[in-house]
């Protein structure tokens, strides 16, 4: 179930805020919630591309996926 419609705006500035280099941290979390949003709303390019640049920052950064999984679970 998608439970983060109403949060689709604050996610997409904050996601993109990571563009600028701006608080990566919470625009990675960012990038992969609104991947889950776009999964379950059916936007599948949107999908592709967010998930593509959340995935991209963290290789940047030497961050495996098992520290992105803990980014987005807020550990």
């Amino acid at each position: 179930m998608d439970r983060l419609g109403e949060m689709e705006e604050p996610l997409r500035r904050t996601a993109r805020g990571g563009l600028s280099g701006q608080n990566i941290f919470p625009a990675i979390q960012a990038s992969f919630l609104w991947s889950g949003h776009a999964w379950f709303t059916g936007r599948w390019p949107e999908l592709r591309q967010v998930a593509e640049q959340g995935l991209r920052w963290c290789e940047e950064r030497d961050l495996p996926m098992d520290a992105a999984t803990r980014i987005c679970s807020g550990q």
